[in-house]
C-alpha cells in the first residue's frame, strides 16, 4: 500500500462515523476493544481516535443540553493517548474476553432522555470489562479494565476508558 492510498485509509477511519456510513466504527463490541487495543499497542492514535464516534456522528444519535453528554470524555481519552502512549511504551496488550454487565445496559430508544441528552435514534450503551493480559520485560499479567461502550445503528464504539 503506498502513502496515498495509507491516507486514505487513515482518512476514511477518522471521518466516516461522522458520515453516518454502515462500514464506520466496529461490528461488535469485542471488535470494538479490540481495535482500541491494537491502536495502544501500535502506538497509532488515529486508529485510536476511530475506535469513538466524532462529534458529528454522536450528534446525530444523542441531543445533549448544555455541557451533558459523553462529548467531553470522549474528549478527553483522545486527548490523553500520546501521555498513555509513552507510559504504556514497551508493554503489550491482548483481548482475552469481554464481561458485560447486565444491569448496566441501557437502551435508549429514539425520543427517550438520559442524564440531558434526548436520543435521536434508537441506541445502546453497555458498561463492560474488559480482560486481557499485559506483557511487559517478559513477564506476562492478566488485568481488567471497565469500559463503556455505545452501539449506534449497527455500529459500537468506545465511549469512556
Amino acid at each position: 500500500m503506498n502513502l496515498a492510498q495509507i491516507a486514505c485509509v487513515a482518512l476514511a477511519l477518522v471521518f466516516a462515523p461522522a458520515c453516518g456510513g454502515s462500514g464506520s466504527g466496529s461490528s461488535s463490541p469485542e471488535d470494538a476493544v479490540k481495535k482500541l487495543i491494537d491502536a495502544f499497542n501500535s502506538g497509532d492514535k488515529a486508529a485510536f481516535t476511530a475506535a469513538f464516534p466524532t462529534k458529528e456522528g454522536l450528534a446525530k444519535a444523542l441531543e445533549c443540553s448544555g455541557d451533558k453528554g459523553p462529548w467531553k470524555s470522549i474528549e478527553r481519552e483522545i486527548g490523553r493517548f500520546d501521555k498513555q502512549a509513552k507510559e504504556l511504551e514497551g508493554m503489550k496488550f491482548e483481548f482475552k474476553s469481554i464481561e458485560f454487565k447486565q444491569d448496566r445496559k441501557k437502551v435508549l430508544k429514539a425520543g427517550e432522555s438520559k442524564d440531558g441528552c434526548k436520543a435521536v435514534v434508537d441506541i445502546e450503551l453497555h458498561r463492560a470489562r474488559v480482560l486481557m493480559s499485559v506483557t511487559k520485560d517478559g513477564k506476562t499479567d492478566d488485568d481488567g479494565e471497565g469500559v463503556e461502550l455505545i452501539k449506534i445503528g449497527e455500529s459500537w464504539y468506545m465511549l469512556d476508558l
